[in-house]
């Protein structure tokens, strides 16, 4: 059997300075898992859903070791801001924020610290009227 027999005969491409996020849209749509780069008609590379899932682990810091809590606040942006000034202040640093289902009002949130003793923060969120759905210290 020959290599020609069994190729895909549509070739889909991206270019170099595409963004990652347009990359990783084309190859959700095409359902592609290799994705060939060009730099005008020259290959530069092969970008992979490998590759997509590192530069994701990447962007979240989720290869670093953290600690995180998970909070329920009220589904507007100050909320979030002055949850982020809490932490803060009391010696917390935020590598990411995820968010999470609406409830009513209310969203829940999943913050991700740098490794930190999380009493004294979480005992300063629910000082603030806070609630505090989990932590993984």
């Amino acid at each position: 059997m020959l290599v020609s027999e069994i190729m895909s005969r549509e070739l889909v491409t991206i270019s170099s300075d595409k963004r990652v996020s347009q990359a990783l849209q084309l190859m959700q749509q095409r359902r592609i898992r290799h994705l060939p780069v060009l730099e005008g008609d020259r290959l530069v590379g092969v970008i992979t859903m490998l590759d997509l899932i590192g530069a994701f682990l990447t962007l979240l810091s989720l290869l670093r070791t953290s600690s995180r809590l998970d909070l329920l606040l009220e589904d507007k942006p100050e909320a979030v801001e002055g949850a982020a000034k809490i932490i803060k202040k009391a010696g917390g640093k935020i590598l990411n924020l995820a968010l999470g289902p609406v409830r009513g009002h209310q969203r829940s949130y999943c913050v991700r610290l740098q490794r930190a003793d999380l009493g004294p923060i979480v005992e300063a969120l629910e000082q603030q009227g806070i609630k505090v759905q989990d932590i993984i210290p």
